[in-house]
């Protein structure tokens, strides 16, 4: 079958014949068609079917896929946000470890001793700080409460001091949330070290259900296109009777044409036959008579007449 657009008629397998009828005038019959634009409409459905039907078997899969890469970016950002925060630590620690040595050369400045009570209140101040800021202060022993509170102001040194130890206090705050953000991000990446073992399984068990929904999808799209042609057969098998039919009369014709051209062949044959025959019984007859007129003298214009008589 032959087909060709909207705008024309699909050909079903031979030209349009003519023939002459038996009044000597001319006639036609067109050949059955069908028109194209209904089946290719309906073979761009089943293209769009087979599209959709495919798309959502492999959504198991590319769901997995997806989920896998959210799993891999969430671990790349808790490592590095690991990563970050353990530097940041180390930074910290590092500038704790410089602000100290500025306050052992401040000590060293102000000429205070290691050992001196001046020193050793510096150091008790800085203890309950600490622990104030931590909600701990109770940890500390009555003998050091109490020295805290009986105190004098506070001495130049020590306000020096302390401003540097203000600012390893802020050190040490970004190295407590530092930690915790460590301590979680690590938590993370265990829990997805877990979720990385039964990926595979998760992406099998995808695979599976996507080949079924293709299976599935092969069945509809098969159906479908059984269908399709099952909606033209029955016009598609008119269009071949009719043929067929046009074919028979043709050969029919032929045949009647073939046996007509028999007859007058074998017609000429005996007319030929008995023209010979004659031929012959004339040639006799002229012989004869040629005989009798050598026998009796007739005069020539009178036996050429007879002749001329005999084989007109």
């Amino acid at each position: 079958m032959r087909i060709v657009n909207n705008e024309h008629q699909t050909s079903v397998s031979m030209a349009e014949k003519k023939r002459t009828d038996d009044s000597g005038q001319k006639s036609g019959k067109k050949g059955g068609s069908v028109f194209a634009g209904d089946m290719r409409q309906q073979e761009d459905d089943i293209t769009r079917r087979r599209k959709k039907l495919l798309k959502d078997a492999m959504k198991p899969v590319m769901d997995q896929y997806k989920s896998d890469g959210e799993i891999d970016r969430g671990m790349k950002e808790s490592r590095k946000n690991i990563e970050d925060n353990t530097e940041l630590m180390r930074e910290a620690n590092e500038a704790i470890q410089e602000l100290q040595q500025e306050r052992e050369k401040l000590r060293e400045a102000h000429g205070v001793a290691p050992d001196s009570q001046e020193q050793q209140d510096l150091e008790l101040i800085d203890r309950a700080r600490y622990l104030r800021s931590e909600d701990r202060l109770d940890e500390m022993s009555e003998e050091e409460l109490t020295r805290l509170a009986e105190m004098g102001p506070l001495t130049n040194y020590q306000k020096e001091s302390l401003r540097y130890a203000d600012v390893q206090a802020e050190y040490r705050s970004e190295i407590k949330e530092a930690k915790e953000v460590v301590l979680g991000e690590s938590r993370s990446v265990e829990g997805t070290k877990q979720a990385l073992l039964s990926r595979k399984q998760h992406m099998g068990k995808a695979a599976r259900v996507s080949e079924e929904m293709k299976k599935s999808a092969a069945k509809e799209i098969a159906g479908m296109m059984y269908q399709e042609a099952k909606d033209h057969i029955d016009e598609e098998f008119k269009e071949l009777q009719e043929e067929a039919e046009k074919i028979a009369e043709k050969k029919k014709e032929q045949e009647e044409a073939l046996e007509k051209a028999r007859d007058q062949k074998k017609e000429m044959e005996e007319n030929i036959e008995s023209a010979a025959q004659n031929s012959s019984e004339k040639d006799e007859l002229l012989q004869e008579m040629k005989k009798i007129i050598e026998e009796q003298k007739l005069l020539e214009e009178d036996t050429h007449g007879i002749v001329v008589d005999v084989t007109v």
